[in-house]
């Protein structure tokens, strides 16, 4: 596992979304950059199959379509949320 995605609350049963696989699309800086993947939806209820109930299925099948666009990307090392001048300041 890399991480944690998110969390989502549907009818039957919240997940856990994690980041089952990811690979590394380059470095920014002294910050590796990763490229997300795999998803693994993981129940929050102990007696939950890891199967998705067929009444969530519509909502994990949207985060799945995005999924398979590959266009999230994280880094444990630097915020890629912020702009390089704010980002640049922080290290200087």
């Amino acid at each position: 596992m890399y991480g944690v995605f998110g969390y989502i609350k549907l009818a039957k049963v919240s997940h856990l979304i994690l980041i089952e696989e990811a690979s590394i699309v380059g470095q920014l800086m002294r910050g590796t950059v990763y490229k997300v993947e795999k998803l693994m939806f993981v129940p929050l209820n102990y007696n939950a199959k890891m199967q998705i109930d067929s009444e969530d299925l519509p909502f994990v099948d949207m985060i799945r379509t995005v999924e398979k666009e590959k266009a999230f990307y994280f880094s444990y090392d630097i915020d890629l949320t912020k702009n390089m001048q704010l980002t640049l300041q922080e290290i200087s």
